[in-house]
């Protein structure tokens, strides 16, 4: 099975799935008369919704949609046939992390108030809770989690101490072996470096601008990390707090190193936010960056609303939790000593 972001060439079988549910199905007919087609669809997707979808075999068997500007889990819907297979599961994981990234602190959906029905059942289990009961209809709420962050190691050596280890070790080999010509060459190497670092030339612009960074402390390290990778880097033996002098040149070879992991070239860097936690890999130093989109147009609208349970600054202290979103969501390890990324992962394409 593999799941992705709606498409409008999908609308068509997406109502198809909603008239074809075991509980509560909707007809085109009956869709049409609350106002809802593949146009108004399409334009609700392009504007203040997103939606993920599950097919297999090229058939689309179930969906979920929610509105940004509501904080709503607008609808879910899977083929029976595909009912306990975790379908839904995946769905609704998906649509959360996307309200929560928008940060939103608590979001809401209606149902059937029959609770003998899956759907109660289903909801309940996925940590919702009853709201009211209004106008015939059952509303549930849901909190955004708090995750306790992991003890923090407290046998690391230090970045400070290892690198003057490296320091050690680089004065011993040259004092054993290399070449008075060779310090010439790596002396004048050095000034050559420092003198482009000085004046500026040739740095790449970040990407993303440091206003657009949230540097966790180590002792949110371990949370942040947890929260947004399917599977945590490798090899990672503790944690510390970087400082907007270890990310200066970090960015210089990304959209190069993306690339030869053959990801999209094409990103919207302006809606990006990024938030980056410092990792101990074995003897490196190394600093974990999560880049996720963040949709500008309904976090304004939102703040001009003064949106209740709307948080605008909730992503600078907590990680948003989305189980999808393909490409648009990825994480990347950087290698402080070898002044490369060595690690990258991308949010579930299937």
């Amino acid at each position: 099975m593999n799941f992705r972001p709606i498409q409008p060439e999908d609308l068509s079988e997406i109502i198809e799935v909603r008239a074809s549910t075991r509980e509560n199905p909707f007809s085109r007919a009956a869709l049409r008369n609350l106002g809802i087609t593949e146009e108004s669809t399409a334009e609700l997707l392009r504007t203040t919704h997103r939606g993920w979808l599950c097919e297999e075999g090229g058939r689309v068997v179930g969906f979920a949609i929610g509105d940004g500007k509501t904080g709503e889990l607008w609808v879910i819907a899977v083929l029976p046939e595909f009912e306990g297979r975790g379908v839904g599961l995946r769905l609704i994981d998906s649509v959360e992390g996307w309200l929560w990234s928008l940060g939103w602190q608590e979001i809401w959906l209606w149902t059937s108030p029959d609770r003998q029905k899956r759907a109660f059942t289903f909801y309940l289990k996925r940590d919702w809770i009853v709201s009211e009961l209004k106008d015939g209809m059952l509303f549930m709420r849901k909190k955004r989690p708090n995750l306790a962050p992991e003890p923090t190691p407290t046998t690391i050596t230090s970045p400070a101490g290892r690198l003057r280890r490296a320091r050690r070790r680089r004065r011993a080999s040259r004092r054993r072996g290399s070449s008075i010509a060779a310090k010439k060459m790596k002396q004048l190497a050095l000034f050559i470096a420092c003198s482009l670092m000085l004046s500026g030339v040739g740095l790449a612009e970040q990407l993303v601008p440091s206003e657009r960074t949230a540097i966790f402390p180590k002792t949110k390290a371990p949370e942040l990390i947890r929260t947004v990778s399917y599977r945590v880097p490798p090899g990672i033996t503790g944690y510390w707090t970087p400082s907007e002098k270890d990310l200066a040149g970090v960015e210089d070879t990304l959209i190069a190193y993306l690339r030869s992991q053959k990801v999209a070239e094409k990103k919207d860097w302006k809606e990006y936010r990024r938030q980056v936690a410092g990792v101990m890999c074995g003897e490196g130093t190394c600093i974990f960056i999560y880049y996720f989109y963040y949709d500008r147009r309904i976090a304004e609208d939102l703040a001009k609303q003064k949106t209740a349970g709307y948080d605008p600054d909730s992503w600078r202290r907590m990680p948003p939790i989305v189980d999808d979103g393909g490409e648009a969501f990825f994480r990347v390890l950087y290698d402080l000593q070898k002044k490369r990324f060595v690690w990258y992962e991308c949010n579930g394409l299937g």
